[in-house]
């Protein structure tokens, strides 16, 4: 493979996202990377020191897919509660469809903010995303007013743990419909915990 100055970074990333999609992350290198693209091992070290940075690059990239996944799922839809469903839904399906990528992901990178400052901008966009939804839906009255970030670690923190219950084959259901009704149904739990509550009259 030749490649023009300038588009080296971007052919390694792609390479490297190949190679995690296609042999999981314990096959990922910068050698694999750079015989993946076609290129000289020691052009990878051109953009990225070590395999962290390497790995860092490849899921922010894997945030911005999110991002854009989860904004296409909402696109069109105004009723607040579906707007939620569907951020949820969205996400459990994009953690299916790149399993290895969405560990990478919430992997130990995640764990050194200074190290990897990237990525988790990258992540707090994706999670700006249902701040934005939640938000939305308390300026209409659908949901309870409060703390928008609390209420949505809240949300995230379920919808987090049904996409890990998916992708290690823990859920039993049948197919995408039973995996999604089954988050439709605690989703509907968690939209009537963010309800309002409007005092009674005796």
């Amino acid at each position: 493979m030749t490649y023009h100055h300038g588009n080296l970074r971007e052919a390694l990333l792609e390479a490297a996202t190949d190679l995690l999609t296609t042999e999981g992350p314990q096959n990922l290198s910068l050698r694999a990377a750079a015989r993946k693209a076609g290129v000289s091992q020691s052009a990878p070290y051109r953009h990225f020191s070590a395999k962290g940075d390497l790995l860092s690059a490849v899921g922010q990239r894997g945030f911005l897919r999110l991002r854009d996944h989860l904004l296409a799922c909402l696109e069109g839809q105004p009723e607040h509660r579906e707007r939620l469903y569907r951020s949820g839904a969205g996400y459990v399906e994009f953690a299916e469809k790149n399993p290895h990528l969405f560990r990478l992901m919430f992997g130990p990178l995640m764990a050194s903010e200074d190290e990897h400052e990237g990525l988790h901008l990258h992540c707090r966009e994706c999670f700006a995303v249902l701040m934005e939804v939640i938000s939305e839906g308390q300026a209409a009255g659908v949901f309870k007013s409060g703390n928008t970030e609390e209420l949505a670690k809240l949300t995230w923190t379920m919808v987090h743990g049904i996409a890990h219950l998916a992708i290690d084959n823990q859920l039993k259901s049948e197919g995408y419909g039973g995996r999604y009704e089954m988050l439709r149904m605690l989703g509907h739990h968690l939209v009537e915990g963010l309800a309002p509550r409007h005092p009674s009259v005796d």
